[in-house]
């Protein structure tokens, strides 16, 4: 019988090489995509890393613009405190003049007022009254009356308007968490800022969080036995001057300061609500979102500062990143096998999307320096300017085009960091570095600016030159050297304050002490000035001050130092004095300048001096016992006679 066949029966061979071909194409498959979530896994962990980072320098940054913004404000009541040292009483004219020379409200933000609380015993407070009342402020009173064992009353206040005219006579004593303030920075002598208060200036029904910042002032005369005459202090709306320094914040950061090491509503002084940020209690945070939390120490006051990001914000989220794209392509290298071509083409289309980013980058990076309000030049290795950006052309006052080719320090003079030489040599050996200089070659005023300069290479890894930017910095020096000299200097006369001159007799002791030397002291109180002033006026005795400080210093050497410890008394420091009699010499060449006849205001004026003179280190091997030898001596020429000079300890008669 005839067996009849259906159709053509698989080869088994065929359909191991199905199997063959699906089995490695199916496990390199599944290997490429775990190779993809690997990289995109890893590409995010490296995402979220860098938000952190970025959020934490951020967050490093802020504190420290806080707490400088902080220190430069006591510097300003320093300034303010300098007023106390040359005045037997300060005006209520003389402190609204000098706050509003300060140009609080441009130049620092959040100032509420300048003022001064006066220290008081309960018993003064009515004679404290009259005499504030006497200078025209009728309903000056001290409030609350309740007092306790110490009163602290707000006796000065500026800018002068209604709101701060509420505060005049209140007693900081009766708020307790301002009277620990103040009595710690009359035992420090620091700058020191109260906890979170409640501002009495402006709306009463809304009022606004801030701070204090205190500085004691040390009472000269010490009449009344007291150790302080009261404190300069500045009242500051939180809000106002933190925002100032937060100026330049993305919006999704939410930024919150608190006072004290427990976050709470009630010690809650700044929060920016940012939209979008994480709706959390303190210490608590989604698991896609960041908190950074920095303590910081600010004018002897912690504060706690948290910073938050919402989930996704603070740094763009990356895309198809070129490790994820190289991942992918060698996965598909090993599902399909189209290794040399498509990897052709990959590296044709990076290089298209480079070549795009680098033509981009170049216009964007050419925009940003024309437009930049900093200066910007490249040198070459000889220092000659190859590029200069309009901002620079502009302060020195010629054409760009006309400064290609000239030396760049034809036009800048080193101030800081070594000579023009020291500066190419250390670029030549591939280090940067950012110092002052000052713009000597230009037709604009004299300008200060803060140079950062990078060496560029080339291939060979040879020096070929070097970037610079130029930051003006020109108000900021001013303004740092105005409060230094005001901090420094008596107002009055201009030689040395009370505190400087002191600082100055100590760095004198402590060179005489290392090299061998003698170092002389005078001690100069004027005889008859109070006379001056009570014939002629304060004005004309303000005058016969500065005449009489002109005198000084003819008597004395230009190494010499001349400071004014306060109404009619002065100190000069002689260093490196050969003996007693050289210094008894100058103190009677300054006796005698002083007594020359004088006219001041059309009016012939006589006086003389009394002049104690001490000598280290035979009168004292410390700056107190030295100054004390010299005030007594000075007291003993004024018994003797007045117009004279006497030694103190060994040199005495």
């Amino acid at each position: 019988m005839a067996r009849v066949q259906s159709g053509p029966a698989k080869h088994p061979r065929q359909s191991e090489g199905l199997l063959a071909v699906f089995i490695p194409t199916l496990i390199a498959l599944i290997l490429g995509l775990a190779f993809v979530g690997l990289a995109w896994r890893e590409q995010q962990l490296r995402w979220e890393e860098a938000r952190y980072t970025k959020l934490t320098r951020d967050a490093h940054a802020i504190s420290l613009a806080i707490r400088d913004r902080i220190a430069t404000y006591g510097l300003v009541l320093r300034g303010a405190s300098a007023l106390f040292s040359h005045k037997d009483r300060l005006t209520r004219s003389a402190w609204h003049q000098y706050v509003e020379g300060l140009a609080l409200y441009r130049d620092y933000p959040g100032f509420a007022g300048l003022g001064f609380c006066r220290d008081l015993r309960p018993q003064d407070v009515p004679a404290h009254e009259a005499a504030v009342q006497a200078e025209g402020l009728t309903n000056y009173r001290v409030w609350p009356e309740a007092h306790g064992d110490r009163v602290m009353a707000v006796t000065y206040l500026e800018p002068e308007n209604a709101q701060n005219r509420r505060v005049l006579g209140y007693d900081a004593a009766s708020h307790p968490d301002r009277r620990a303030a103040m009595l710690a920075a009359q035992a420090s002598g620091e700058p020191t800022l109260s906890g979170k208060v409640s501002l009495r200036q402006g709306d009463q029904d809304h009022p606004r969080a801030g701070v204090l910042l205190f500085l004691a002032l040390p009472d000269r005369s010490g009449a009344d036995g007291r150790e302080i005459l009261g404190w300069v202090y500045g009242a500051f709306q939180a809000e106002d001057l933190i925002a100032a320094v937060l100026g330049g914040l993305p919006n999704s950061l939410w930024v919150r300061i608190f006072d004290g090491d427990a976050p709470s509503a009630e010690t809650l002084l700044f929060d920016n609500g940012k939209p979008g940020a994480l709706a959390a209690e303190p210490g608590i945070t989604s698991p896609t979102g960041l908190r950074y939390v920095n303590p910081l120490l600010v004018s002897g006051r912690r504060w706690t500062l948290i910073f938050e990001l919402p989930p996704g914000a603070g740094l763009e989220q990356p895309g198809f990143g070129p490790g994820l794209a190289l991942v992918t392509f060698l996965a598909v290298l090993m599902v399909v096998g189209t290794g040399l071509l498509s990897n052709a083409r990959r590296q044709a289309r990076l290089l298209a999307r480079l070549g795009e980013s680098v033509r981009m980058r170049e216009e964007q990076y050419g925009t940003l320096v024309n437009l930049s309000r900093d200066g910007i030049c490249a040198v070459d290795r000889d220092m000659r300017l190859t590029f200069v950006n309009p901002r620079m052309a502009e302060w020195i006052g010629r054409p760009a085009k006309d400064l290609l080719g000239a030396p760049f320090f034809d036009f800048f003079q080193v101030d800081t960091h070594g000579d023009p030489a020291a500066i190419r040599c250390r670029l030549e050996s591939g280090h940067g570095q950012t110092y002052q200089m000052r713009l000597v070659g230009g037709g604009d005023a004299e300008r200060v600016v803060l140079v950062s300069d990078h060496p560029l290479r080339g291939g060979d890894d040879e020096f070929q030159g070097a970037t610079m930017v130029l930051t003006d910095v020109t108000e900021r020096e001013l303004a740092a050297e105005r409060i230094h000299f005001l901090a420094t200097h008596d107002v009055l006369t201009g030689v040395a304050n009370r505190l400087s001159i002191r600082e100055r007799l100590a760095q004198s002791l402590a060179l005489a002490r290392r090299y061998g030397r003698k170092v002389g002291l005078l001690f100069i109180d004027l005889d008859y000035f109070k006379e001056v002033n009570d014939s002629f006026g304060h004005g004309v005795g303000d005058q016969v001050l500065m005449a009489t400080v002109e005198r000084i210093r003819e008597g004395v050497r230009s190494s010499d130092s001349v400071g004014r410890l306060g109404g009619d008394e002065f100190l000069v420091i002689l260093p490196e004095l050969e003996s007693a009699r050289d210094g008894r010499a100058v103190a009677v060449k300054i006796i005698e300048a002083i007594e020359r006849p004088m006219v001041v205001a059309d009016k012939e004026i006589r006086l003389s001096a009394s002049i104690g003179f001490a000598i280290y280190p035979e009168d004292g091997l410390d700056e107190e016992t030295l100054v004390n030898r010299a005030d007594a001596a000075m007291y003993r020429a004024k018994c003797a006679g007045r117009g004279r000079v006497e030694g103190g300890g060994a040199n005495g008669q």
